[in-house]
């Protein structure tokens, strides 16, 4: 299976070969890339994973020549929290907030 054959997996839905090229190409993946145990586990992939899901959160219901394809929003729903996992436990950035007194 390659990385293109991984990201289309991840749903039924139409998603375009042109998103999941522009996705992988963000996060630096070569479509034709073997999808190996190591590659699935890169965070690269996981990211491009990640977004592919937040693309179905607002894909739209799309019918075309008596073919309809939809998302219910409990599927949209799962796709934002298991994006929104990703994103959490691969976000690399160490960022303190609060308040540092008027003195600073």
């Amino acid at each position: 299976m390659t990385i293109l054959e991984a990201l289309k997996s991840i749903t039924n839905y139409p998603v375009s070969q042109r998103t999941i090229t522009r996705i992988a190409a963000r996060q630096g993946l070569s479509l034709t890339t073997e999808a190996d145990a190591a590659v699935l586990n890169s965070r690269a992939y996981r990211m491009a994973e990640a977004d592919v899901m937040a693309w179905l959160v607002v894909a739209p219901n799309i019918s075309e020549g008596g073919v309809s394809f939809s998302l219910s929003q409990f599927e949209r729903d799962q796709f934002k929290n298991e994006a929104a996992q990703i994103y959490i436990e691969l976000d690399n950035t160490e960022s303190t907030y609060g308040y540092k007194g008027e003195f600073l």
